[in-house]
């Protein structure tokens, strides 16, 4: 009896290791074919066709998409030549363009499906934004939300490091009207999970303001801001142009009812403004001011001001 029951067991241990081998094969087999497919350009086209319609659903306006890559490993996807297109005209100068678009995620849960944002690189995006004498913007008509869908909350998606570089943006406004340009914006971008916290820099060179027929504004833009779901703080503020400049720290309170307490120091050279306004008659000097700023608490700014002439 003993023979029969060990030479039975034998069988049922050979049953199992025989239909574990089997599996494997066949997972062994499955993943292979997987990574075939997805290497495979026919489903590379796929993927390609599927994310250009879901972003055209979602922005209202047509969506190009030039390559990607996905790396399963590190849990990256990286696209490239990506446009949006609005109600512009010239169809090499869309709403949205970006040279290179990485997003790399974060497995934090299998079972529950929770995936974070690791970071979020953009090279070299450019935005094309245009008003025309009517008022009407380039920017497509966005399809109304689904029934029942929540917004997208910014601090829920925790993006842990978001990075901007070489940004453009061009602004006309016909109506005003307007020029505005930015050369080589720079934006960086970290989140405090404990404080469900931003905290960054935003900067840019060679701005140009455009008002009617004055001459431009050339000025430089550097920043500091941390963003959190009570509010926006805007901790340093320093625009330059020439030797005029405007330094600024600010905070906002309550995004759906704003409240914002400020200070200021400005620094204006009269010579550069008449300049700017094509007026010789004003006088050169040197204008200087400072000050508090509350809303909406009261509406008076209380400044200090004084004045130097050559």
């Amino acid at each position: 009896m003993a023979n029969r029951r060990s030479g039975r067991e034998a069988v049922s241990l050979n049953r199992i290791f025989r239909i574990g081998l089997i599996a494997f094969v066949v997972v062994v087999l499955l993943l292979a074919a997987g990574v075939m497919v997805v290497r495979s350009r026919a489903f590379h086209r796929y993927l390609i066709a599927t994310v250009v319609e879901r972003a055209q659903k979602a922005t209202g306006g047509r969506v190009e998409l030039g390559d990607f890559t996905l790396r399963l490993s590190g849990l990256r996807v990286d696209l490239y030549r990506v446009a949006i297109h609005g109600t512009e005209l010239d169809p090499h100068a869309p709403l949205f363009w970006v040279d290179h678009l990485a997003v790399g995620l974060r497995l934090v849960s299998l079972w529950r499906r929770q995936i974070d944002l690791q970071e979020i690189i953009v090279d070299r995006p450019v935005i094309h934004l245009s008003v025309d004498e009517h008022g009407r913007t380039n920017i497509p008509q966005t399809p109304p939300a689904a029934p029942g869908t929540k917004p997208v909350n910014l601090f829920d998606l925790a993006i842990g490091r978001f990075v901007l570089n070489r940004g453009e943006i061009n602004y006309n406004d016909r109506q005003i009207p307007v020029d505005a340009e930015v050369r080589d914006l720079q934006t960086q971008a970290s989140f405090d999970v404990s404080k469900r916290e931003y905290d960054g820099t935003l900067g840019y060179r060679q701005g140009r303001v455009q008002f009617g027929d004055y001459n431009p504004l050339q000025h430089d833009l550097q920043a500091q801001f941390g963003a959190a779901p009570w509010g926006l703080t805007l901790k340093s503020l320093r625009l330059r142009s020439g030797s005029s400049r405007v330094t600024a720290q600010a905070r906002l309170q309550n995004y759906g009812n704003p409240s914002v307490d400020g200070s200021y120091d400005v620094v204006l050279s009269t010579s550069e403004f008449r300049d700017l306004l094509k007026n010789r008659s004003l006088p050169a000097g040197e204008v200087s001011t400072n000050g508090t700023l509350r809303y909406p608490r009261t509406a008076v700014i209380k400044h200090a001001f004084c004045a130097e002439s050559d």
